[in-house]
């Protein structure tokens, strides 16, 4: 099956690809049939070269597009234009009005390195930040403070008889290995 994908050309961590009919079977960067365009995500706006023509040739013999290069062809018009082509447009007249629309577009800057965008620094210290975003979060809460005080108590409560019990556990432990500890210290010290 023949298929219209992208092929990475880029250098590591600069990505271009082309875009290429190839054999569905064949790896990513393989040979290929015919290189019909490129893409290049790193200007700004991202770049798209194609020659419809021939992107129109491949999409009337059977071609499909993977995901990537149909939003691609999405995006400059191609899919429409296939669409119309195969209602019975004529073809000369899509592949002017593909001309025209190319011609019309605004240059697309070649620079792939732009500088980091600024970060808005505030004059307040971190802290006042901080304190102005608790109290707007506890602005939008609504606090039942006689609930949340009962809950405190009970948990309290609770919490003191618990330990009430692991202590007297405990001390009864102890008492009982302190003198075991005791008598064996005294038998030691008699022998």
């Amino acid at each position: 099956m023949v298929r219209m994908r992208l092929m990475r050309i880029g250098q590591k961590k600069q990505p271009v690809y082309r875009i290429v009919i190839t054999d569905k079977r064949n790896a990513r960067d393989s040979r290929y049939i015919e290189s019909i365009g490129y893409y290049n995500p790193r200007t700004q706006p991202h770049t798209v070269e194609l020659h419809e023509e021939r992107a129109l040739y491949w999409l009337s013999v059977g071609a499909s597009p993977s995901e990537s290069v149909q939003q691609l062809l999405t995006e400059t018009g191609t899919l429409d234009r296939f669409a119309r082509f195969r209602a019975g447009a004529d073809p000369d007249e899509l592949l002017d009005q593909a001309y025209a629309e190319k011609q019309a577009a605004e240059p697309v800057s070649p620079k792939t390195s732009y500088a980091a965008p600024q970060k808005v620094v505030s004059d307040e210290p971190v802290a006042q930040l901080v304190e102005e975003d608790m109290e707007e979060y506890y602005d939008e809460e609504v606090f039942d403070e006689e609930e949340i005080a009962d809950e405190d108590v009970e948990a309290e409560d609770e919490m003191t008889e618990e330990e009430e019990e692991v202590l007297a556990e405990a001390d009864v432990e102890d008492e009982d290995t302190g003198a075991e500890d005791y008598d064996e210290e005294t038998e030691t010290e008699e022998a």
